[in-house]
């Protein structure tokens, strides 16, 4: 079965990594798996220089598992133009019955805006129509702005996800 993948994106700073962790909490506790992958501007160096991993990777290994006994890391090498493909990394984190993307604001899945009043730019939600619903600090505001939208307290975890579930 195919998982549902939906991207929670926001501006810098507008408390998406703090709903995900609701949101996590709320879906593991009733017994779903979820995923989650989260998309920076900056290059991550995640394995440690001098191990066995590294050197693997840095002989050319596309691709390098680090496995232990309760926790394994996959490594993988990108493209030179920094595009990776979803589906393949979707794919990776499988088995899920939910797929959480943070920071993904140019693929094509479904989303959740994180949005804060005090942001020093408008709603993402005003020129993305991928955005189904927005999680904000200031409902009556942007549900009057957004009259489509379904429009969340940014702390009402089980009706944010309901919602998210019934777009799947």
């Amino acid at each position: 079965m195919k998982p549902a993948v939906f991207a929670v994106i926001g501006w810098r700073k507008s408390g998406k990594t703090t709903l995900l962790e609701g949101l996590i909490r709320h879906w593991s506790a009733r017994g779903l798996r979820v995923a989650t992958a989260k998309h920076t501007h900056h290059d991550v160096e995640l394995d440690v220089p001098g191990k066995d991993s590294f050197r693997h990777r840095k002989a050319g290994a596309a691709a390098v598992a680090l496995i232990g006994p309760r926790r394994a890391a996959f490594f993988h090498e990108g493209a030179d133009d920094g595009r990776w493909d979803l589906d393949a990394i979707i794919a990776r984190l499988l088995p899920a019955d939910i797929v959480l993307l943070e920071g993904f604001k140019q693929v094509a899945v479904p989303a959740l805006e994180v949005y804060l009043s005090s942001a020093q730019a408008p709603p993402l939600a005003a020129h993305d129509p991928r955005i189904r619903a927005i999680a904000t600090d200031d409902p009556p505001r942007l549900g009057t702005a957004f009259p489509g939208l379904a429009v969340f307290s940014r702390n009402d975890i089980p009706a944010i996800a309901r919602f998210l579930e019934s777009c799947a």
